[in-house]
């Protein structure tokens, strides 16, 4: 099968760069002192800043699960103390996580063609997730993406193609997530 051929990405653990703690550095100075709007580095930024690079990172709750964000949560109030000791650390940290969990999603979706799957039951996909927020188990995230790598398997269907150049279409999709993630 296509699968066989294409394995995950190598996991990758990134790192701040010195260069990237002294960029922090000049962006924080640049926020706190010449910024046009006065804007305090405090804690009620650094709760903006966590939720926003969350939303940033998984604007569809697809990758996340909530214990994920509960062991983000100490970063709520203390991203500003990071920022102002030049240390990007907590946002790789939690960058790795998510590399991670992608790593992970990719792979649960690359099994699921391996299985038939039956377009008789009736079920409903929930495409846009902005109201659902994080899953609340990995199991419940599996059947999301169950139904994702379905829905996605559907609308080619739907577009004539034949099943294997479905799987292969689809692999590829799944192989190029994989790969620039980790890029």
């Amino acid at each position: 099968s296509v699968w066989a051929a294409t394995q995950p990405a190598e996991k990758v653990t990134f790192k701040p760069s010195l260069d990237q703690r002294l960029r922090s550095n000049l962006a924080t100075k640049f926020l706190a002192n010449w910024h046009y709007k006065d804007t305090r580095l405090d804690d009620e930024l650094s709760a903006k800043i966590l939720d926003r690079y969350l939303e940033l990172l998984d604007p569809n709750y697809s990758f996340f699960i909530a214990s994920d964000i509960e062991t983000f949560a100490p970063y709520r109030l203390r991203l500003d103390d990071a920022l102002q000791h030049s240390n990007p650390s907590p946002a790789y940290e939690m960058f790795n996580v998510y590399v991670q969990r992608v790593h992970e999603r990719v792979a649960f979706a690359r099994e699921q063609w391996q299985q038939p799957m039956d377009f008789t039951v009736d079920e409903n996909y929930l495409w846009d997730r902005e109201d659902v927020k994080w899953a609340a188990s990995e199991a419940e995230l599996n059947e999301y993406w169950r139904q994702r790598v379905k829905n996605d398997y559907l609308g080619l269907k739907l577009a004539d193609k034949e099943d294997a150049d479905i799987i292969e279409t689809l692999d590829d999709r799944y192989a190029n997530l994989d790969r620039r993630i980790s890029e």
